[in-house]
């Protein structure tokens, strides 16, 4: 039993539907058979050969054709087995003096008797029993690779007989010398893409190593900036102490001064105090005297409350001096901590993240809705008059175009109501002198910065206000933060 047809590639051409007819067709003889004539001794090699042959080539075409292939059990090295024997097809349409006829005809490494040759040990014609065994291939596919195809060993065999007898042995020469010389063309033409390619690859690597060389070159020259900003750094830090010694020899001197002035001025009231006193009983004992003592009371009296006045004004002056020492001890502090200073951050990127984080706000604002409606009227703003006048006194000549570069203090506000407001404010915090003066800043934000905004927060309702900074919050600050949520 069988298909009728030995081409694969006729097969593989046929209607989807009819090769699956047939495949139907062979699971119903073989059921017939194996469950009926094999179980009672009626053995039948021939046809299990065929079966299992034509199941294979049903299975080879479904899969080559990308089509939904039937459940089965074969192995993908069987399938290959086919399909190299398939590949020489054209061996079993001609008679044995036409290949004769159509090897010699051919040119190069596909004639004669080389091309012969060559079919028989790429194929696996003579070695047939020897795979077939190999492969572990099954009994019935296994005899039936021999039945179908052991006639085409036979007949390659039976052409280069012919063919020796045809054309005798100087043609077979001749056909070896052309494969030779073919062999080494193709060699000189492989010898030569390999060189290109290892010139090629030489090229891409000297590139690789340039690039190397100039990354080296970049890192080398970061290390530098690095360095050179660290030294900045140190030097600005070492400054800064300094002016807190001047500064706390200064506090020590005034108040020195101003505790033998109050000393001065305090005997000075008590002197006039106990003046006024005398004058007081003596009106009482010399009325002729009362105008006179008025008129010098009265003099006592103003002169005793310029001397509260100045008394006051120093005071004044003390708290004064007193808070400028806290405030610098304040800033030593925070500049000590060890969270102040970081990598820092250059002015060019300060200001983008500035401009970008306001208007990331801004669009958040304009989708988000607010309970009763959208918000009226969101606006932004900036401090870069307060910021140029503040340069001014740093730098006279400074040009406003100066502010391009830096961060402008940008907030945003969106507004809702209108008798009875809510108001909901975004502020960006940045040290824009520290950007103005040496290009970057590595100093967060200490809460000493943030305070005025909260106390100016406590005295207005209806008003959120929501902080960011470009170098991040001191560690007081993020305490302050955490201990009120």
């Amino acid at each position: 039993m069988g298909l009728g047809i030995e081409d694969l590639e006729q097969l593989k051409r046929l209607p989807e539907y009819r090769r699956r007819q047939w495949w139907d067709e062979i699971l119903r003889i073989e059921e017939e058979y194996y469950g009926r004539y094999y179980r009672e001794g009626e053995r039948n090699e021939y046809l299990e050969a065929n079966i299992s042959l034509a199941k294979l080539k049903l299975v080879v075409s479904f899969l080559d054709n990308g089509e939904r292939c039937p459940e089965h059990k074969f192995k993908e090295y069987e399938m290959e087995f086919l399909r190299g024997f398939e590949e020489l097809v054209v061996i079993g349409r001609l008679s044995v003096d036409e290949l004769v006829d159509y090897f010699k005809r051919v040119k190069g490494k596909e004639r004669g008797l080389v091309k012969i040759a060559f079919d028989a040990v790429n194929s696996g014609y003579n070695v047939i029993d020897e795979i077939v065994r190999g492969r572990d291939i099954p009994g019935d596919l296994a005899n039936a690779f021999k039945r179908v195809y052991g006639e085409r060993v036979k007949k390659m065999e039976e052409t280069a007989r012919r063919y020796i007898e045809k054309y005798g042995l100087p043609a077979v020469e001749e056909d070896i010398s052309s494969i030779l010389e073919e062999s080494e063309k193709n060699r000189a033409e492989v010898e030569h893409r390999i060189r290109e390619d290892i010139e090629k690859r030489l090229s891409e690597f000297d590139e690789a190593f340039s690039s190397l060389d100039t990354d080296k070159t970049r890192l080398e020259r970061r290390v530098l900036e690095l360095e050179r900003e660290l030294s900045l750094s140190s030097v600005a830090l070492k400054q800064l102490e300094e002016e807190k010694d001047t500064v706390r020899m200064e506090y020590e001197t005034r108040i020195s001064e101003h505790a033998s002035i109050l000393v001065r001025l305090k005997d000075e009231l008590r002197s006039l105090e106990e003046a006024k006193e005398r004058l007081q009983k003596a009106t009482v004992e010399r009325e002729e005297d009362k105008r006179r003592v008025e008129e010098e009371l009265s003099k006592i009296t103003e002169l005793s409350e310029s001397v509260r006045n100045e008394v006051e004004e120093l005071k004044s002056e003390n708290a004064d001096l007193r808070r400028r020492r806290e405030e610098m001890d304040a800033l030593i502090e925070s500049l000590s901590e060890e969270d102040v200073f970081f990598d820092g951050i250059r002015k060019e990127e300060a200001r983008l993240r500035e401009m970008d984080y306001v208007k990331r706000v801004e669009e958040r604002l304009k989708e988000m809705p607010l309970d009763g409606g959208r918000w009226r009227k969101i606006e932004v703003f900036n401090e870069g008059s307060r910021i140029y006048d503040d340069l001014r006194k740093i730098e006279e000549r400074v040009s406003y175009d100066a502010l391009n570069e830096i961060p402008n203090g940008l907030s945003i506000r969106a507004v809702k109501g209108i008798w009875s407001k809510e108001i909901f404010e975004v502020k960006i915090l940045s040290h824009y002198k520290e950007f103005f003066l040496n290009g970057f800043d590595r100093r967060k934000v200490s809460l000493k910065e943030v305070m005025p905004y909260i106390e100016e927060l406590r005295v207005k309702a209806g008003h959120v206000l929501a902080l960011a900074s470009l170098t991040g919050w001191s560690a007081e600050a993020r305490e302050y933060v955490e201990r009120r949520r």
